[in-house]
């Protein structure tokens, strides 16, 4: 506090003096910076605030991945929606989607983590912000599996897809329930999957609610097995952004938003049938 007064004192309020030093450190050219998932022209000395944050950014991946994505999301879900935080972690997502929620009557949000300690933290947020959490990982069924830890919360794996990022032998045991198995309030879903290595599972135990046609846009932060997934929902009448542009994804995007068109005639039983006959072969 006592710093950033000093600095609004002698920096900030001086700007014939800011100005020299900003040109002297960041020069007058113009420059493409990235703010929210958007490409921006601005100039390095007059819009200088842009350019720094649009640095800072790239050096976290919650400014600039999940930043834009999470605008996106927000704009997706309407009043009366639900929305599955399908791997919430502390509940970033529900957190600010709840606070959004404020402007729109209706909307239930339902957050999923699978380890017990980060759990603990979710469900405080949950108490806070106003959502419901649940303390179990989703999957294609019912069951109870090992999990990894690494050094940070959200590399928390399955065993079976443990990578270099988990820590061998930090491990705990967990119940896995399909979404199928699990009441969700609302007629229109909106699902965030974020399972290091578990989406195509996640995918086929939600299938239910894909085929009364209640998903109506499913996003997913980094997804193995990204064909099937596509070939899936492209079937039921899904279409395909990247999550934080919203511009058509390109193949294996990073961030993969799938949003129903409702102009599709598409049936689900059929896609779902079709599904079935692509995973047993590439099983």
């Amino acid at each position: 506090m006592f710093l950033g007064k000093i600095v609004d004192r002698l920096f900030i309020k001086k700007p014939r003096f800011r100005r020299l030093v900003t040109r002297a450190v960041y020069g007058t050219d113009d420059a493409n910076v990235n703010v929210f998932g958007l490409k921006l022209l601005v100039n390095s000395a007059r819009e200088n605030g842009y350019l720094r944050a649009s640095n800072a950014s790239r050096k976290y991946s919650l400014l600039k991945d999940e930043t834009a994505t999470l605008m996106n999301l927000i704009a997706l879900i309407d009043r009366g929606d639900t929305f599955l935080d399908v791997g919430a972690n502390i509940g970033i997502f529900s957190s600010v989607i709840a606070r959004s929620a404020r402007l729109k009557p209706g909307v239930r949000i339902m957050a999923f983590e699978v380890d017990p300690s980060t759990f603990v933290r979710l469900a405080a947020n949950g108490k806070e912000h106003g959502f419901d959490c649940m303390n179990v990982g989703v999957a294609e069924v019912a069951a109870t599996a090992t999990f990894v830890r690494g050094a940070v919360s959200h590399v928390t794996t399955r065993e079976d897809h443990v990578n270099s990022y988990n820590i061998p032998g930090l491990t705990f045991a967990a119940k896995l329930l399909p979404l199928s198995d699990i009441e969700i309030p609302g007629r229109s879903i909106v699902i965030k999957v974020d399972v290091e290595g578990m989406e195509w599972e996640v995918l086929c135990g939600a299938w239910s609610l894909f085929e009364d046609d209640r998903v109506k846009a499913i996003y997913f932060d980094g997804a193995k097995e990204q064909g099937k997934i596509r070939e899936r929902l492209a079937g039921a009448g899904f279409e395909f952004y990247d999550g934080r542009t919203l511009e058509p994804a390109e193949a294996n995007v990073f961030s993969l938003l799938a949003i129903k068109s409702r102009s599709s005639g598409l049936a689900l039983k059929s896609a779902a049938a079709s599904s079935a006959r692509l995973y047993n072969s590439t099983a």
